[in-house]
């Protein structure tokens, strides 16, 4: 049935000039439970879809479990570096100048993931390591 709803979406994107990477197409199966469902083939003509338990989907980290940790610690690793970009370039711009450099580069990325920030209201040390890194780059740079 899966196979049969993919390949009217192939020959949809087809009829209308689109094109799939196949290499880079793959599936997940979303989960709860601890236990993994049976893998089955998924299959678009001759090519072969990958299940992943982890991808990245627009930017955003994602795993069956819907668990933001990965996510999150990619998060902490930017901020991190953008600790140490500010702490170096604070004594040499102004105030209005770093609030500038915050506003795109660490604001931009929490804009654009505030819904995994609310989503992992229930990873709370994940949480809490973001919150103190981003309250780091905020006194750097104040």
């Amino acid at each position: 049935m899966v196979d049969q709803e993919i390949n009217k979406v192939d020959s949809w994107m087809r009829h209308n000039r689109l094109s799939l990477n196949y290499s880079k197409t793959v599936y997940m199966i979303f989960n709860s439970d601890k236990k993994q469902n049976s893998p089955f083939k998924v299959q678009i003509g001759n090519n072969l879809i990958n299940r992943v338990n982890l991808t990245k989907y627009l930017g955003m980290h994602l795993d069956y479990n819907l668990n933001w940790d990965r996510h999150i610690s990619k998060f902490e690793n930017t901020f991190s570096c953008y600790s140490g970009i500010f702490y170096k370039i604070r004594d040499h711009l102004s105030t209005n100048a770093l609030k500038m450099i915050y506003f795109s580069l660490v604001y931009s990325h929490l804009q654009q993931a505030i819904c995994v920030v609310f989503g992992a209201q229930q990873q709370k040390n994940s949480l809490h390591r973001l919150s103190t890194i981003h309250n780091r780059n905020i006194k750097t740079i104040s």
